[in-house]
């Protein structure tokens, strides 16, 4: 029997699925009351709340010692989140990794449908790097990194430990927001970090539009 690994999906952009992520977290924010909200909570109370008219979304609960992946979706025949147990419960106390888990999950109930077309992970049939913004896989990942440590708040911090703390991810996937940020900031031709122009210091960071001096205090707009 194939072993799915993806799907083909409806072609969605960075910017596409960052604008989706960032409106979904605007949500998140509004109902739960703090930026570093429980993705528990923002399943239970926001998502179900929120899903197409006529869409109930049901949560079921696998075993711990269940084969395949920790969590996943099933659209037929009901929109069902399956997720294991100690997943659910790590990620209600904050668990970077769990926490991933499920917001990659909601991805795919957010962008996702039945149309979504599996293929197998035969070498010859899997999506190449080239059709990325149809990989299903793709897209729910870039919806996690968006969701919960979107740029404009990675870019005011300046080491892996602080996107930890502040935007609850594991580790590598700090370390890939922080990289995001600097390869954004080269896009414009402008290195991340830059002298003051009042001290002339260098521990500088970006805040949004603006650069701030961390030695002089100085806020001035970034050159875009």
């Amino acid at each position: 029997m194939r072993t799915l690994v993806d799907y083909y999906v409806h072609p969605l952009s960075e910017e596409a699925i960052e604008a989706q992520a960032g409106e979904w977290r605007t949500r998140a924010v509004r109902a739960l009351g703090y930026e570093y909200f429980n993705v528990v909570d923002f399943i239970r109370q926001v998502l179900r709340k929120s899903l197409k008219k006529g869409e109930q979304l049901r949560i079921k609960f696998m075993p711990v010692d269940s084969p395949g992946p920790p969590a996943k979706v099933s659209f037929r025949p009901s929109l069902t989140l399956w997720v294991r147990a100690d997943v659910w419960t790590a990620a209600e106390k904050g668990d970077p990794l769990a926490r991933y888990i499920l917001a990659h999950e909601c991805g795919h109930l957010i962008l996702h449908s039945n149309e979504a077309k599996g293929f197998s992970d035969e070498s010859g049939r899997r999506i190449p790097d080239s059709a990325r913004e149809r990989s299903a896989e793709w897209q729910a990942d870039e919806f996690a990194n968006d969701f919960l440590a979107p740029i404009h708040i990675v870019e005011r911090l300046r080491d892996v430990h602080q996107v930890v703390i502040r935007c609850g991810v594991p580790n590598e996937i700090a370390s890939q927001r922080l990289a995001d940020v600097v390869a954004y900031w080269e896009s414009k031709s402008r290195p991340y970090g830059m002298d003051c122009d009042a001290c002339f210091g260098c521990d500088t960071h970006h805040i949004a539009s603006r650069v701030r001096c961390r030695t002089c205090g100085r806020v001035s707009a970034a050159f875009l």
